[in-house]
């Protein structure tokens, strides 16, 4: 009932913020997504499903996998602001069942790396993953998974785009973003950042993240500048 009840709750809330055909063609395509690829990612996935302990679902939220049509938007934005795929590492921080990531690998990085709190989750996401490579053997991309709390993880100097969907609260966010910051710091680097439903946009109104595409409420692509080295070190 509950999740019946998050999916009315979903497609009230995007006619009333979109309009009625704009959400007819989010909801069509998000029930295609898993058929057109064979895959298991379109469920929720309650905070006391996900198996983790209470003090890590004090700051969790539910599983909710991104919009299939918003996600190709987003991609397609990415592009159109200078973003080129080839060769690239990608790092999704609340990663889910991975449908993220294995778009990204149809664009054709180099790497994904899912950093996922829930094992739960993350077990579903290597299967997908697993899918997905038999269907496309002509890819080389290579897929990571870590289970582990995003306020712990160490961003590689090597990635060079973090991808957010609002997996957490306030507070686990703010100290992603710091994560991200000391990444740059050892590696000045441009790195871009897609920030899906971004309801606490207000940490990265500073001097190292730079806006450079918004869509309506749904997502902004942030990029950060090699020049931003010296000021934020102040």
């Amino acid at each position: 009932m509950k999740k019946i009840i998050s999916y009315f709750k979903f497609v009230k809330e995007s006619i009333s913020r979109r309009g009625l055909w704009f959400s007819i063609k989010l909801i069509f395509w998000e029930l295609s997504f898993d058929r057109i690829y064979g895959l298991e990612t379109l469920s929720i996935v309650e905070v006391d499903e996900l198996k983790i302990s209470i003090e890590e679902s004090t700051h969790a939220k539910i599983y909710q996998a991104s919009n299939y049509f918003l996600l190709l938007h987003a991609l397609n934005s990415l592009e159109k602001c200078g973003f080129q795929f080839k060769e690239k590492t990608i790092v999704d921080i609340g990663s889910g069942k991975g449908r993220v990531l294995i778009l990204f690998a149809e664009k054709g990085v180099k790497q994904c790396i899912g950093i996922e709190i829930s094992s739960f989750l993350n077990k579903v996401a290597y299967k997908n993953s697993q899918i997905w490579k038999k269907k496309n053997t002509y890819s080389n991309v290579e897929f990571t998974f870590e289970t582990i709390d995003a306020s712990k993880y160490i961003l590689p100097d090597e990635v060079d785009l973090v991808y957010l969907a609002n997996p957490f609260d306030a507070f686990i966010l703010s100290q992603v973003i710091d994560i991200i910051k000391k990444s740059f710091l050892s590696k000045p680097r441009e790195i871009f950042i897609i920030y899906m439903i971004p309801i606490h946009k207000e940490f990265f109104d500073n001097s190292l993240f730079q806006t450079i595409y918004s869509f309506q409420s749904d997502y902004i692509i942030y990029r950060t500048l090699e020049d931003n080295k010296n000021e934020i070190s102040k």
